[in-house]
């Protein structure tokens, strides 16, 4: 008789997964500070496995699988989106020191986005991290310039891909927003550069709202090292 078979993606169960909170954005990036987002392990474990989306699990444009890396509490990991192709840019899973290009941190730990442009959406954006691809979401990040009276299409958000996105994301309980999520519900990225990141207060507080988020002053940036306070004013 005919045989079928299907090759379905399966991927192994993490016992030590870490907890880790998107920490700092660097989302208008240029060529001497590309795009980057930098995670803080609030636990330690091994990343193995991990997923990080820009979009949400089911509605993305670029998904991340981390390495095994062992990690521990109060470590940062850098993710670098827009890598220039250079010997230097070593993913790092022993020796935070070993890798060089462009932002490298010898403090963190540097990955390198190897799946093409991995470019941020500029100032409004969805951003999420799963335990594994299909897997729970550990923590996401809403980001915006926009208000419900500057843009009136879909809610306020300009496509329906971002009000979908953001609507998934407040779903499932890691973001809070009103009913129906409005844009001013997400962290404000008015102003942002590429030195001007989007950060978590120093403590890295996370309580799923927007106002856990500022924009540091010019040159405030500081991937790899405690997020700074002051925040940027026009």
């Amino acid at each position: 008789g005919n045989l079928s078979s299907f090759v379905l993606p399966y991927w192994g169960f993490n016992p030590d997964p870490p907890r880790l909170v998107i920490n700092e954005l660097i989302t208008e990036g240029t060529s001497t500070h590309p795009d980057a987002l930098e995670l803080f392990v609030v636990e330690g474990g091994d990343c193995a496995g991990l997923a990080f989306f820009v979009g949400s699990p089911d509605d993305f444009e670029i998904r991340y699988l981390f390495p095994a890396l062992s990690v521990e509490t109060g470590d940062y990991i850098i993710l670098h989106l827009k890598p220039q192709g250079l010997d230097a840019e070593i993913d790092e899973v022993d020796d935070k020191s070993v890798s060089g290009g462009i932002d490298a941190n010898a403090a963190a730990w540097d990955l390198w986005y190897q799946g093409g442009d991995g470019a941020l959406s500029g100032k409004n954006g969805a951003l999420s991290l799963c335990a594994s691809p299909r897997g729970a979401i550990l923590d996401a990040v809403l980001y915006s310039e926009r208000t419900a009276e500057s843009d009136t299409s879909y809610g306020g958000f300009g496509t329906a891909v971002l009000r979908d996105r953001v609507a998934a994301l407040v779903a499932a309980g890691v973001w809070m927003a009103s009913d129906p999520p409005r844009p001013e519900d997400c962290a404000r990225s008015t102003g942002t550069t590429s030195t001007r990141s989007i950060c978590r207060v120093s403590a890295s507080v996370d309580t799923g709202a927007g106002s856990d988020w500022h924009i540091v002053p010019t040159k405030g940036a500081s991937l790899g090292a405690v997020n700074i306070d002051e925040v940027y004013m026009p």
